[in-house]
């Protein structure tokens, strides 16, 4: 059989934008075009995939600044209507504080979340997730602190909990001589 994959990849036109193409004989369906533009406040990427059959466009923009952000994620499938809508805000503090909310799943799912560095080997993070068709919520709480190794700990109110160690050192030149 004959194979053919073709890849074209723009940029430099505008600072900040890139075009990608590509488009596959061997793989039904798998052409795609991608489209990209970067900024110190904004990202937008438009992708389209399976340019002559069942095509999938997915739209996820984001604008913000080092503090403060806001994001959408949307896949559209031509077949099907919507299937994918994401949206999320999150902020980041001066110290060290990471909080964002989220709304996943055409709006079925709310995520809140919190992670805040205590000090340079410790940090402490909280994760809520609520299913609204359900009414099911999970709220998972967890530690992490840096000593010879690592210690991951978290629990959840599902009765679920974990704890992880884990030890990483630098590799040395000199140990390798002894």
């Amino acid at each position: 059989g004959c194979q053919s994959t073709i890849k074209q990849v723009v940029s430099g036109l505008i600072p900040g934008l890139l075009c990608v193409s590509l488009f596959d004989s061997a793989i039904p369906n798998s052409s795609k075009i991608k489209v990209q533009f970067m900024h110190d406040y904004a990202a937008f990427k438009a992708c389209i995939g399976g340019l002559f059959h069942d095509t999938n466009i997915g739209l996820p923009p984001v604008i913000g600044t080092k503090f403060l952000s806001f994001g959408i994620d949307v896949l559209l499938q031509t077949n099907t209507n919507i299937t994918m809508c994401n949206a999320a805000f999150a902020y980041t503090s001066p110290k060290k504080r990471t909080c964002y909310i989220a709304l996943n799943e055409l709006g079925q799912v709310l995520m809140a979340c919190y992670h805040q560095c205590v000090d340079s080997n410790t940090s402490i993070g909280a994760h809520f997730r609520y299913h609204f068709i359900d009414s099911k919520s999970v709220l998972t709480l967890g530690l992490e602190h840096k000593f010879d190794g690592t210690a991951d700990g978290f629990v959840s109110n599902i009765k679920h909990s974990d704890v992880l160690y884990y030890l990483m050192r630098e590799y040395s030149r000199d140990e390798e001589e002894i």
